[in-house]
């Protein structure tokens, strides 16, 4: 557009504005003030170049996500370095751990939850005795059977899975899920007998599929239990203990098939 005024110094003037896009950014170009003087030409050109709102708001966006899932592989990094601590000390539960994992998945599939809720799963199951690391390595590998006195030991590393990954801010509840895998229907569980309800879901899941590879392995002190032992335990606990949904989630998915080797 052109247009020719008078100024208030008396100038004739002319304006014009270009607008130039390109992709999401537009420039303007003004004309803003224009005399003939003698055979010179004087003028003032102001250039601006403006990004649309709603592409400073996507761009914002998109940087807020990039730094959000930097954040959480960070956070991720930190799980597998967490799992990784107990290679040495206790490769048994390291492995115990992974198995658990892929279990806890495959009955979370099955059950038809998200993506997003099998892996965050995933993630505390592949820490969920994380709390054994500080429990006395001799009991950890004790070759005969716990006394009830050394059992009372065991089981505070529930309560010590909660203040370990406590310690951290997870955008995930990880130390719900894997804090509460003890945990029973009825209340008879560890370490804050929680009932029905007050139970995670996902750690509903984790409590079934630990029951799963605990009894499928063989431990120090004793031999596989064996899979028809397994199942019979599951069936047993089926509303009363262990939440009916996922027993029979893993009665269907591995009532026929064995789920775990001996391996650590």
């Amino acid at each position: 557009m052109t247009s020719a005024a008078q100024d208030p110094a008396g100038w004739p003037s002319a304006s014009v504005r270009l607008h130039i896009k390109a992709g999401e950014r537009v420039c303007r170009a003004h004309w803003l003030r224009c005399r003939e003087e003698g055979t010179r030409r004087l003028g003032l050109l102001s250039i601006e170049l403006t990004v649309p709102a709603d592409a400073r708001e996507d761009a914002h966006a998109q940087e807020a996500a990039a730094t959000a899932r930097h954040l959480e592989d960070v956070l991720e990094q930190s799980i597998e370095t967490l799992s990784g601590a107990l290679a040495e000390r206790d490769p048994y539960t390291v492995g115990h751990q992974r198995r658990v994992a892929e279990i806890a998945v495959n009955l979370a599939t099955h059950l038809g939850l998200s993506a997003e809720r099998r892996h965050v799963l995933h993630l505390a199951a592949i820490v969920h005795d994380i709390g054994k690391i500080r429990v006395p390595i001799d009991l950890l590998t004790k070759p005969t059977p716990l006394r009830p006195q050394e059992f009372e030991v065991i089981k505070q590393h529930a309560q010590a899975t909660i203040d370990i990954l406590g310690g951290i801010q997870w955008p995930w509840p990880l130390k719900e899920i894997a804090g509460q895998h003890h945990e029973r229907l009825d209340g008879t569980g560890y370490p804050a007998g929680l009932k029905g309800d007050e139970i995670l879901f996902e750690a509903r899941i984790l409590a079934v599929a630990d029951i799963i590879e605990s009894m499928s392995a063989p431990r120090p002190y004793r031999p596989a239990a064996g899979l028809p032992a397994v199942l019979d335990v599951l069936r047993r606990g089926r509303g009363l203990t262990l939440d009916p949904d996922v027993v029979d989630a893993a009665l269907l998915l591995y009532g026929a098939v064995q789920v775990s080797d001996s391996g650590a």
